[in-house]
């Protein structure tokens, strides 16, 4: 670690950039924010002295930073690819079609002499003239910056897309050797866009960095973007999420702000989606070292039963029959909740045992995460004995068929069930039943309703 740390410390210092180094973490201002210039899978540990440092010398109304890589779900994450492509790996035939367009009469290849910085110069002042941003880049500027990068050929790397011969995007790229690889920006000239070569640049970029690193990585989660860049690499170009916890210190004021902010964020957000962003942000945060749950929708066929899986049946709350399991009280709170449409679904062994138990649940105040005519499965328990044997499986097939089959419930609903982050063993299963993870829910309120945190249905891919 310490290697590329002082390495960039010398691109730092050769570069004018102002940094505090803390250990082996270098921090810098970035967007009004102290954060540190470090791959996203590097845990950072930061005291109470440590942040009051960090204000008394650089500007920023707050300090972000995470704990590395979980591999538990999160509301925070990094999008990220970790494989060597070619176009013929990529699973949608229209984007391995894309991508030979792309490189059609273009070709994709390192920057790295000042005898290119005009060129470079004249598409960052495209790409910010696009978006309606005055630019700061001049050819003389840039001219210093490529003739610094050349003495960190190691650390930072610039490619470029020519068309025809003619340069039209840029990616300017970090490296820290063995640990991963930030793509940092990525400039397009209106011909880029106009023929759509983006694809053919990432594709090239991301192999090129996964060379001397085991990932490479967009950035952190967009909470104020203009562009759904995060998405489509997701969807179509084979990110991931890396998910991690979100930690944000703020200065003074701006703690004050948020506090009092906090309970306004729908209102705020409408007014300035930069307050909306703020305040997402620090939801994220509290959020993210929470307990949380995998929300799951099932989205497969119709499940067949097979050969020797447990005999699953169902108990219905009927007046005078509450006494299930010897849960008088605990049945009557669910049929009060539900009025009384809510199912057990359980298998018990030749002498009445009961080994597994999975609730069938309608919409009900407590998930408010629910549409109507909407069914949740779950709480879910299997006997410690019984582990192992198949039984959650069986249960699930048994829900789905009854609900989808016999009109347990209405055909119209989804069919919704979510697991604790922790619970591996139990994510498999439910992935393996033809379940898709569609969010993040939370214990939230004075009532603990189970509520979003984060939506992942547009990009889900795990």
């Amino acid at each position: 670690m310490a290697g590329y740390v002082d390495r960039y410390q010398a691109w730092f210092d050769t570069s004018g950039t102002r940094y505090v180094r803390l250990g082996d973490v270098l921090w810098t201002s970035y967007s009004q924010m102290i954060v540190p210039f470090a791959p996203p899978s590097q845990a950072i540990d930061l005291d109470r002295a440590g942040e009051a440092e960090l204000f008394a010398r650089l500007p920023g109304r707050l300090i972000r930073w995470t704990g590395g890589f979980r591999g538990d779900a999160s509301p925070w994450y990094s999008v990220v690819r970790r494989r060597v492509l070619d176009i013929d790996d990529y699973a949608s035939k229209s984007v391995r079609n894309r991508l030979r367009r792309a490189f059609q009469g273009c070709d994709v290849r390192p920057l790295g002499g000042s005898d290119e910085s005009g060129d470079i110069a004249r598409v960052f002042r495209e790409a910010d003239a696009r978006r309606g941003e005055s630019s700061a880049v001049t050819d003389a500027s840039m001219r210093r910056r490529m003739d610094m990068v050349a003495g960190f050929p190691d650390i930072v790397r610039h490619f470029g897309a020519y068309l025809d011969g003619r340069l039209i995007a840029v990616s300017v790229n970090y490296v820290f050797p063995g640990e991963g690889a930030l793509m940092s920006e990525i400039k397009l000239a209106e011909d880029a866009r106009k023929f759509n070569r983006s694809y053919g640049l990432i594709h090239t970029v991301s192999n090129a960095l996964l060379a001397d690193a085991p990932y490479v990585s967009d950035g952190y989660r967009s909470l104020l973007h203009e562009t759904s860049i995060q998405a489509m690499l997701i969807d179509k170009l084979h990110f991931d999420y890396a998910f991690s916890t979100l930690n944000v210190a703020y200065r003074g004021p701006a703690r004050t702000f948020v506090s009092l902010a906090r309970p306004l964020r729908p209102v705020l957000a409408r007014i300035d989606p930069r307050v909306g962003a703020l305040l997402l942000q620090d939801e994220i945060a509290r959020d993210s070292r929470g307990h949380l749950y995998e929300l799951f929708e099932h989205d497969a066929d119709i499940p067949a039963a097979t050969a020797g899986e447990a005999d699953i049946r169902v108990w219905k709350p009927t007046f005078g029959n509450l006494g299930f399991r010897g849960q008088f009280l605990r049945n009557v709170y669910w049929t009060l909740l539900s009025l009384g449409r809510f199912r057990i679904y359980y298998a018990a062994d030749e002498g009445g045992k009961i080994l597994h138990t999975s609730y069938l649940v309608p919409r009900i105040p407590r998930f408010p995460f629910m549409r109507f005519r909407d069914v949740q499965i779950g709480p879910s328990f299997t006997d410690e004995a019984a582990r192992g044997k198949g039984m959650y499986a069986a249960a699930l097939r048994r829900i789905t068929r009854d609900v989808r089959q016999v009109g347990a419930m209405p055909k119209t609903a989804r069919i919704l069930a979510f697991v604790a982050t922790g619970n591996h063993a139990v994510l498999r299963r439910i992935r393996r039943s033809g379940f898709r993870r569609i969010g993040l829910i939370a214990k939230k309120g004075l009532l603990k309703s189970y509520k979003p945190v984060v939506d992942l249905a547009e990009t889900d891919g795990q």
